[in-house]
């Protein structure tokens, strides 16, 4: 996310739209790793959420780069060049439902990860750092709800072992929560319903919580170390339009209508350890704004 030219210009870059529209016949010339990239792509587009983030990232024009040294159930997105940074996933990841269902998981979740990136909801360093806290929170939850539906979509489309895979980590809760709200409302998947509802059970859980705020407090400290590269002013308040662009991207529109993150359930900070590295933070942003006025 911060700078990474000379670690992205490593590698050879596939254009996306290669790898989710290609015939047949043309991902057979396809080099590995990005031969099996576009089997699970064509895997995901069974899923309609999936099938509809595919077509955004084809239309932003994604790179992708596949690096060895990534663990199978890492991934990232570099802002500056547009590009996706994946895994290599091998041929065993076919054999084995189980390593194939969590290949899909961190594909799944990156492309709605570049996404968000690519809309400079991470880059937000005009925000108040508490505002800033919880915008990361908020596109964190959002992240993980997402992919929360697209495995169940997988799971009605025939790939079953997605869904086992999310109900044995520990998001599990998310999938209960997601099952409940469909048996309320069986339409809820194609308006959102449902994924406002696993978007609220989200922040039950403090540790998915006090992970956000670390990742938002590391995202601040890299800014303020790197000022040739960004401007840390920290005096803006989260808007509407923040909240309508983090809904964006998906069939449908406003998922989190009646849903008031502002309010204290979406809080966070709860950790002494974040609440100590905010201190130093915010010690750091008054000494830089004394010192330049």
């Amino acid at each position: 996310m911060f700078g990474g030219y000379k670690y992205i210009d490593c590698f050879d870059q596939c254009p996306v739209d290669l790898l989710v529209n290609s015939r047949k016949d043309q991902l057979s010339r396809l080099e590995q790793p990005y031969y099996n990239i576009a089997k699970i792509f064509k895997v995901l587009k069974k899923s309609p959420t999936a099938s509809y983030l595919l077509k955004e990232i084809t239309t932003y024009n994604f790179n992708i780069v596949c690096d060895d040294q990534l663990s199978a159930d890492t991934a990232g997105f570099h802002d500056n060049t547009s590009t996706l940074i994946l895994p290599v996933f091998d041929d065993k990841i076919f054999v084995y439902k189980k390593n194939f269902a969590a290949a899909l998981l961190t594909v799944a979740s990156i492309l709605r990860r570049a996404l968000k990136s690519n809309q400079g909801h991470f880059h937000r360093f005009d925000l108040e750092p508490l505002e800033y806290l919880r915008l990361i929170r908020l596109v964190e939850a959002d992240i993980d709800a997402v992919t929360i539906q697209i495995a169940w979509e997988l799971r009605t489309a025939g790939e079953p072992h997605v869904w086992r895979q999310i109900l044995a980590d520990d998001k599990g809760d998310l999938a209960v929560i997601f099952t409940n709200s469909f048996n309320r409302y069986p339409v809820g998947q194609f308006d959102g319903r449902v994924l406002r509802s696993v978007y609220r059970q989200w922040f039950a859980d403090p540790d998915r919580v006090n992970a956000a705020d670390h990742k938002g407090l590391e995202l601040l400290d890299m800014a303020l170390a790197h000022p040739e590269y960004f401007t840390v002013e920290g005096d803006q308040k989260l808007s509407k339009n923040d909240i309508r662009k983090l809904q964006k991207n998906l069939p449908f529109s406003s998922y989190l209508d009646g849903i008031n993150v502002f309010g204290r359930w979406f809080d966070g900070l709860k950790d002494p350890f974040n609440q100590t590295h905010l201190h130093h933070i915010l010690q750091d942003l008054d000494y830089i704004q004394n010192y330049h006025s």
